[in-house]
């Protein structure tokens, strides 16, 4: 007779608290994710499966806080992991979990690159050690995976959610996934470019502002590409920035995925030029 596997994780709903009853075993939980065992509400049994109260788990989420990331993301987030780890009682090992995760979320939805900024939040969130205090296996399989995709996501997603992806890095990341972001956008000079000209400061996709690290740094590498560029490169380059920022379609979809444009999310950032001046830089009479 075959074994019917119980996989399902059930969401059950208490007074002013949802119930989450955990099928993987005590010995995996403790050892991938301890800090989910600080939420008990029942201890399992041979008959009774374990629960947690979701609702402690995800009270502090800061995305889940703030508001641009629903519940039910964290949920879904949350079962997949827990799947993965109820598949680990019958493997002897099951090398990068995270990435897994992550890639499963990228081929389902090829291109959608705002699925998958949501989905590495989630998981950042709940890898955190106020709420699942997951291994440092765990943690930095996911960073590397995201650290790996960078130079894809510049590419082809808006530059809004390129830097995204950069800014949830923790501090020791953060330089490295920068460094290979701006790499990976000066093969493709009109996005550097817009990075360039705003000195960083780019409303973000999720928090829907700047974030002061970018800003510094790219403070610090345009000191530095000043020195290296030659002066007519870098005069033209900006300039031609400078003339697209000033008249960008906010439903051109050139440098988006969705077809939003850049500035389709927030006001209209200024330019690093002023709106008159550009012409006279090239037609002013010499003498």
């Amino acid at each position: 007779m075959a074994l019917t596997l119980r996989r399902h994780h059930t969401y059950e709903y208490g007074a002013f608290r949802e119930i989450l009853e955990l099928h993987v075993p005590y010995s995996i939980i403790r050892e991938y994710i301890p800090g989910i065992l600080n939420y008990i509400v029942q201890p399992g049994s041979s008959r009774r499966p374990l629960q947690i109260d979701i609702t402690s788990v995800l009270a502090q989420a800061p995305l889940l806080r703030s508001g641009p990331i629903p519940r039910s993301a964290y949920k879904r987030c949350l079962n997949a992991l827990l799947d993965q780890l109820h598949d680990l009682q019958f493997s002897v090992r099951m090398p990068r979990i995270m990435a897994r995760l992550m890639e499963d979320v990228r081929r389902a939805q090829r291109g959608d690159w705002v699925s998958l900024l949501c989905t590495f939040a989630c998981y950042r969130d709940l890898l955190d050690r106020d709420r699942l205090h997951a291994t440092q296996d765990l943690c930095d399989d996911l960073r590397l995976y995201v650290l790996q995709m960078l130079h894809k996501i510049a590419k082809n997603a808006d530059l809004s959610i390129s830097l995204s992806f950069v800014d949830l890095l923790e501090k020791r990341r953060f330089h490295e996934g920068m460094e290979i972001l701006w790499e990976a956008l000066s093969r493709s000079r009109v996005r550097w470019f817009d990075l360039y000209c705003s000195r960083g400061e780019i409303d973000l996709y999720l928090s829907g502002q700047p974030s002061r690290r970018i800003m510094k740094y790219v403070r610090r590498k345009r000191l530095t590409e000043q020195e290296e560029l030659s002066p007519p490169a870098l005069t033209f380059g900006l300039a031609q920035a400078a003339r697209r920022r000033r008249f960008r379609n906010p439903y051109d979809s050139d440098d988006s995925i969705d077809g939003s444009g850049v500035m389709a999310r927030g006001k209209e950032r200024t330019t690093a030029f002023p709106r008159r001046g550009i012409l006279e830089l090239f037609l002013k009479p010499y003498g």
